[in-house]
């Protein structure tokens, strides 16, 4: 993903004064080349369009936040905002909204006047966390942070990360056993199960969190009953690469679409860090028992040595 930054004293003037936040507090960053794709993959990862600018803000004065549960819960929301469609433009200037999960909790807003051009779309809050996140990781410090997004110099939004008062859930995944092999049913349509099995190298929680959020990323892209044929990339340290192949549905069959494919990867990142199972895990995705499609989270040839966390 390349981004295009923009420092200019206008746009920081024009978020300083809406905002209320010091230019200074801005954080300036280098735009990021493009990650490189499989062969044969439908959808790349989300690139920056032309004129998207993203603002950072990081504020390390409150308590820091857990960098593997900030992964968690970027995965379930926006697996949340996907289900709505890639171009789906929230109402704007619209009230704040918020979602606590795994003591953090993500607000965004849209502060467009609804007679601009460029309103804020799912796409523009996507493309806004994955460059939140990967600045806390280029700084080393997970904390409560602010990305706001600008196409072309107009203001759309922003989304934010901070501590939520609320505790973090443990059991909202029905689970049949607690071993690196196993099944997840899933807790809203128990028609559709994961099964999968940690049989690889071992690797860090949260180098396997991040390729999920950038697969769930990539997946946002596909509307919610479109047929994920093949999907692949990989995270932001190129490290970890992850695949997905829907098998091809006949006319009784229930199709792997996108939106399963996010479900059942968020699912599936939820289960194995709650086993601290994380490793190179091999999976398959079934709906009335009919396998659908399966895929796979594994080492790049471009990974070095990893720790598990």
């Amino acid at each position: 993903m390349k981004g295009i930054f923009l420092t200019t004293v206008a746009l920081l003037t024009a978020f300083s004064s809406a905002l209320n936040i010091p230019a200074s507090q801005f954080k300036d960053l280098n735009p990021r080349d493009p990650l490189p794709t499989l062969n044969g993959s439908h959808l790349i990862q989300p690139n920056d369009p032309p004129g998207f600018t993203v603002l950072v803000n990081l504020d390390d004065t409150p308590r820091l936040l857990t960098t593997e549960k900030v992964y968690l819960a970027a995965i379930a929301v926006v697996a949340d905002w996907a289900s709505e469609g890639w171009d789906y433009a929230f109402p704007a200037r619209g009230p704040r909204a918020s979602k606590a999960s795994y003591g953090v909790e993500v607000s965004y807003k849209s502060i467009a006047y609804p007679q601009k051009r460029y309103q804020l779309q799912v796409k523009y809050l996507v493309l806004g966390m994955l460059h939140l996140i990967n600045q806390m990781t280029k700084v080393e410090k997970f904390c409560r942070g602010t990305a706001y997004v600008v196409m072309r110099e107009e203001p759309m939004g922003y989304v934010e990360l901070r501590v939520s008062g609320d505790p973090p859930r443990t059991n909202d995944v029905l689970e049949e056993n607690l071993t690196a092999t196993g099944r997840i049913i899933d807790p809203t349509d128990s028609a559709f199960t994961i099964k999968y099995d940690v049989n690889g190298e071992p690797m860090s929680c949260v180098d396997l969190l991040s390729t999920t959020l950038y697969a769930v990323a990539t997946a946002a892209q596909g509307g919610s009953d479109e047929y994920c044929q093949d999907l692949a990339g990989f995270n932001e340290k190129r490290s970890v690469v992850f695949q997905i192949l829907g098998i091809r549905p006949t006319v009784s069959m229930q199709l792997l679409g996108y939106g399963l494919a996010r479900r059942g990867l968020n699912l599936l990142a939820r289960k194995l860090y709650h086993e601290n199972a994380c490793g190179e895990v091999k999976f398959s995705f079934y709906y009335h028992g009919d396998v659908l499609g399966g895929g796979s989270i594994r080492l790049s040839d471009f990974a070095g040595t990893t720790t598990r966390s």
